[in-house]
């Protein structure tokens, strides 16, 4: 069963979609970068936005098309004979007991897809931009507690992964990974 999918020029939409499952919520732009991730466990943001640009010869890739799923949302980046398409999603799991839910429902993910139409290999510089904490939105009502938005980390860095931990909560930590090393 194929899915719908609705599709609009980047520059037609004032924001992007929202997408949840029993145990989170995330909210976008229009060129599908996070604008916040909440838990519905105990009403909390734990990510303020998460913005990923794409750079080719040193020029950023620019939004045509964004394309909203019942289970994702993405932008298609182009420039330079290289598409990016940049996908966000959270998993979802149609089990409603919550003694049997996966913590694996409080994630989000990025997938970057890249397709080169030229005749020769390029190399793309991607740049993701995590924000700790909470921070307010211009583009949704629902706004993060002052509690959150005052919450401090700290990060400490394992090669392709990165711990974020609340500052006095030793046991609330977040965990961002990729399965390329970071250049810089």
């Amino acid at each position: 069963m194929q899915l719908p999918s609705y599709r609009y020029p980047f520059d037609s939409l004032f924001t992007g979609s929202s997408l949840g499952n029993a145990l989170a919520f995330a909210r976008f732009t229009a060129a599908t970068d996070c604008e916040g991730l909440w838990s519905a466990s105990d009403n909390r943001y734990y990510l303020g936005s998460w913005n990923v640009e794409i750079e080719l010869h040193g020029k950023v890739l620019l939004p045509q098309e964004t394309v909203f799923m019942p289970e994702s949302q993405s932008t298609l980046y182009s420039g330079g004979g290289i598409s990016v398409e940049k996908l966000f999603f959270i998993p979802f799991d149609l089990n409603f007991n919550p003694a049997e839910l996966s913590p694996a429902l409080k994630s989000l993910h990025c997938r970057l897809a890249v397709s080169n139409s030229g005749d020769h290999e390029e190399t793309l510089l991607v740049v993701h931009r995590l924000y700790f904490p909470a921070i307010k939105s211009k583009l949704f009502t629902k706004q993060p507690s002052a509690q959150d938005q005052a919450v401090k980390v700290s990060v400490a860095g394992h090669g392709n992964r990165w711990a974020v931990t609340t500052e006095g909560r030793p046991g609330e930590v977040r965990i961002v990974a990729s399965p390329l090393m970071p250049t810089d």
